[in-house]
């Protein structure tokens, strides 16, 4: 019942507005979890700020939201997607297959603690929501709020706290994000046939062996490596279509609000975006705009005065070579190596093969440049070095204990180049038997989607 539950308030506040931004069907069905966790994190801000319970929030947000999307449904009738029923289905079941142990009520300590406990706070008000970042009993208050308030919203809605229904919807935006992340493939490779869409069920089974329980135990991690991906992958190396940035800015837009590596990572993506379109800004305002609300948060419970877990006197030593923070370095880039290693090394030789062997084909499909992946790849890295490095933390424990978990985001970045130069390749090796094949048969039938636009710079 808990299940029928949250899928039925998600649909009810964010379906509308998810198709009238998608009009695809598989499409919104991974994006209406996303777009429910970030109206709920929205308003989570919104009632702390206030002083008023998340629900006075939440509400009026999600009237104007549907009454929005009322009118571009009104206004605009024309559906530009469904082209890839088939796929999205056969994809959409894999992404299932992932979720079954939700079936089990199993909670992992940090979902406990770190996400269903201040998702109490959430449920109590955004007063008790004030009073709770400054309190230094609890830990990590200054994680981003977008877990909290989407199982505390939940909880308003069903009159009472239910850990099942906060586990239930952590893992159906789980499913959201990985599922977004596997119809991307197909939408970057819409004239190969089966294999794209074969490969994408890979990349999604794939992902939930690398998450293990974290896919389904509550934890944040999945969520926002999955969204950062879908994220890169929508709007780094996808068309830049109205339908992929708004996709992608909502995934930004839920990493971002997810944990504070998501935060850090968010921001890094909005500036590569800045700089790829940095003659056509407009047409990225959504990803801009995602990323002013994901700013927000960190600049808010600065000026609340909540502690910061990295203090100035932690960096000061870093930079002045003193202390034990240089020590703690080797062991953590060794632990990070080793938990990412296998994938790291494959994804390099498709990397420098592909960019010999299949360059041209991924050019000629309009996927952007295997670079921004390996950018983002590199500053993670050292985004997350960062984190252990200055943590105050026993580095031995920190690392045996998480290091599994937050390198998710690396792996599923890295399985995503190795997916995109294997299908480049096939492609490539088509051509080469098949020569004719690389003849379009009229200059108006590009190998990109109808409603594609070429971008103002590489």
């Amino acid at each position: 019942m808990s299940i029928l539950v949250v899928v039925a308030v998600m649909v009810v506040t964010s379906g509308a507005p998810v198709w009238a931004l998608t009009r695809d069907p598989w499409l919104s069905v991974a994006a209406v979890p996303l777009l429910y966790g970030l109206l709920a994190a929205v308003s989570g801000v919104g009632a702390t700020l206030l002083g008023v319970s998340v629900l006075a929030v939440f509400v009026p947000i999600t009237i104007v939201a549907n009454a929005t999307a009322a009118y571009v449904l009104f206004c605009h009738h024309t559906s530009r997607g469904g082209r890839q029923l088939m796929a999205g289905a056969a994809i959409a079941v894999a992404t299932i297959c992932g979720l079954m142990p939700l079936k089990a009520p199993f909670l992992g300590w940090d979902t406990r603690t770190h996400w269903l406990g201040p998702a109490r706070w959430y449920y109590g008000g955004g007063t008790y929501v004030r009073h709770a970042l400054t309190n230094h009993a609890f830990a990590h208050p200054t994680y981003p709020p977008l877990l909290a308030a989407s199982a505390g919203t939940l909880w308003l809605f069903e009159g009472h706290i239910d850990l099942r229904s906060g586990q239930v919807v952590i893992s159906l935006m789980n499913f959201g994000a990985v599922l977004m992340v596997g119809l991307a493939i197909p939408r970057l490779f819409p004239k190969m046939g089966a294999l794209p869409t074969i490969t994408a069920i890979l990349m999604v089974l794939a992902t939930f062996g690398v998450a293990g329980t974290n896919a389904t135990n509550g934890y944040a991690d999945l969520l926002w490596a999955a969204s950062a991906t879908a994220a890169v992958a929508y709007l780094l190396l996808a068309n830049p279509t109205r339908v992929n940035v708004g996709v992608g800015s909502l995934a930004l837009a839920v990493a971002g609000l997810t944990k504070v590596e998501g935060t850090v990572f968010a921001l890094a993506l909005v500036g590569a975006c800045a700089w790829k379109y940095r003659r056509g800004l407009p047409r990225i305002a959504l990803v801009l705009a995602a990323g002013a609300v994901v700013v927000v948060w960190p600049v808010f419970v600065r000026l609340l005065g909540t502690e910061n877990e990295i203090q100035g006197k932690d960096v000061a030593s870093l930079l002045t070579f003193r202390g034990e923070i240089w020590r703690r370095i080797i062991p953590t880039a060794g632990s990070l190596i080793s938990a990412t290693g296998g994938v790291l090394i494959v994804a390099a030789l498709c990397a420098l093969i592909g960019r010999n062997v299949a360059g041209p084909a991924r050019e000629r499909a309009h996927i952007g440049s295997s670079a921004w992946v390996w950018a983002l790849v590199g500053f993670t890295a050292i985004a997350l070095s960062m984190d252990y490095i200055l943590a105050t933390d026993g580095l031995t424990n920190h690392l045996d204990s998480s290091v599994e978990r937050v390198t998710i985001v690396l792996r599923l970045l890295l399985m995503l180049d190795i997916t995109l130069w294997v299908l480049c390749a096939v492609r490539t090796l088509a051509n080469t038997r098949h020569p004719e094949r690389t003849m379009p048969s009229a200059p108006s039938a590009p190998d990109v989607p109808a409603d594609f636009e070429a971008p103002p710079t590489a």
